[in-house]
């Protein structure tokens, strides 16, 4: 099947690549996107590829995502010897078919405006994209498709982080799932509830804000590497964890 396209998003946490056939994401392949797994990537990604029948002959084509530099050259240089594609690395003119509403377009990052693309393509507009990463990011988007304007918080792990280096005595915590109490009983359920329960406030408390200030009722969809812990808490949210590699895809196909 010599059809298929390979799309990447090099993140400051993790590291995505989407296998696109005939326009749909088959398999997806994820990575810590520190620098040891960096440098084991080309034994990782070759084991991927291998497992999904995913050979050179095959590969038509792709695009890099990354908001990450120093990884950029390099996934893009074995990516190349494994394939034998040179797949280009995505600026904001890649772009150039989406319409946004900001001081300096050139700074708006490869991966909301991935965000943006794939949101316009398959939800409703007006639409808010909550991207749950290694930064929260709030991304608003008119019913026109345009992008009016973006806002940053501090992401899960980024709130253990910064309360376990910035306290003598609080531990490192994380989320995997949606803890059972919103008041903890010892100093783990503590950072998890308030992190957890923190965030869907935040989530919510932003939502209806933004609603607000526009006047219009908005679709609400979470994406990133944690949205999938928030599930249950967001019944009228669409979860879509894929939406950052369907946007670039849908980027790849425009240039």
């Amino acid at each position: 099947m010599n059809n298929k396209a390979i799309i990447v998003d090099i993140g400051n946490s993790v590291i995505s690549i989407g296998i696109f056939l005939d326009g749909k994401l088959s398999s997806r392949f994820d990575m810590n996107s520190s620098i040891n797994d960096v440098n084991d990537f080309p034994k990782l990604f070759s084991s991927f590829l291998k497992e999904h029948h995913v050979f050179s002959e095959d590969v038509i084509g792709g695009l890099i995502c990354s908001v990450v530099p120093m990884y950029s050259k390099q996934i893009q240089h074995d990516i190349q010897n494994l394939v034998g594609k040179e797949l280009p690395i995505m600026d904001a003119s890649y772009a150039h078919f989406l319409k946004v509403i900001v001081d300096n377009p050139k700074e708006v990052g490869s991966d909301l405006l991935a965000d943006v693309a794939a949101a316009k393509c398959y939800y409703d507009m007006p639409c808010i994209v909550f991207d749950l990463g290694t930064i929260t990011k709030t991304i608003v988007v008119d019913l026109d498709g345009t992008l009016l304007g973006v806002n940053f918080f501090p992401g899960v792990e980024m709130c253990f982080d910064s309360m376990h280096v910035n306290t003598a005595q609080l531990p490192g915590g994380e989320l995997t799932n949606k803890p059972k109490k919103i008041i903890g009983n010892n100093s783990i359920e503590a950072l998890q509830g308030g992190v957890y329960y923190g965030t869907v406030a935040l989530i919510e408390g932003m939502s209806q804000q933004i609603e607000e200030k526009y006047q219009m009722k908005m679709t609400k969809v979470l994406t990133g590497g944690n949205s999938n812990i928030f599930k249950d808490s967001f019944a009228d949210y669409e979860i879509d964890p894929d939406l950052v590699l369907k946007g670039i895809y849908i980027i790849y196909t425009k240039n």
